[in-house]
């Protein structure tokens, strides 16, 4: 039987959260230099993107990719990363147009019951989850086996 050795999986999660972090400003600041409109696409690219970055430095350094449980922490820790960096870039970016937080509440409030609001907070937290989970294992497998091939691990 293959003992696994227990990994600390703070190192990779402090990348991601670098790496999230950089992508989401320097992507705020091009699309608003550029005045063109943000998407879900951009969105999910730098998640997907901050994920492999984490992963791919597990793999460099554990010469592994992620067990099932590591798989599901690192991507609910990211969740947990994505979730409060976007709080504190949406207050910043709010407070740079001018915008206070209770102003923009109260106007989506009006437009849209809770109920909606909170159903579509929830498929937003389900869908960064799978992509983070899809992230974390297939492409990273892809990533892994490529590296295989070419000697790096």
């Amino acid at each position: 039987m293959l003992m696994e050795q227990k990994t600390s999986l703070t190192p990779y999660v402090v990348r991601f959260a670098w790496v999230y972090a950089a992508f989401s400003i320097a992507a705020i600041i091009i699309v608003s230099l550029l005045q063109m409109s943000s998407n879900t696409g951009l969105a999910i690219g730098i998640l997907m993107a901050s994920a492999i970055a984490a992963g791919q430095k597990f793999i460099t350094d554990n010469k592994r990719v992620f067990l099932t449980g590591e798989k599901l922490r690192m991507a609910s820790y990211s969740l947990l990363i994505v979730i409060f960096l976007s709080a504190i870039l949406a207050i910043g970016v709010l407070g740079w147009a001018e915008v206070s937080v209770e102003a923009f509440l109260s106007e989506m409030m009006g437009a849209f019951s809770s109920r909606t609001i909170l159903a579509i907070s929830a498929l937003i937290v389900l869908a960064n989850f799978a992509a983070l989970y899809v992230a974390y294992s297939f492409v990273l497998n892809m990533i892994y086996k490529s590296m295989v091939k070419r000697g790096e691990v």
